[in-house]
């Protein structure tokens, strides 16, 4: 899994943890990522990381535990 943290005050920045460099961060901004994956193929597991983590918390939002 990776660890996600989006910023408070922008939707648009989200720093995502690495599997393959443990310790590592991956800044993720206006859809790309500065990770070499997405250097190489314009798409990478953090863009997906940051997307599911914002799909969770609209449905958070939307559907409150009691």
């Amino acid at each position: 899994l990776y660890e996600v943290v989006l910023a408070d005050n922008d939707d648009d920045v989200a720093m995502v943890s690495s599997k393959s460099q443990p310790g590592t961060w991956h800044s993720v901004q206006g859809g790309e990522c500065d990770c070499r994956g997405y250097y190489f193929r314009g798409t990478c597991t953090h863009l997906t990381a940051v997307a599911v983590e914002r799909t969770m918390r609209e449905r958070r939002k939307e559907s409150p535990m009691p």
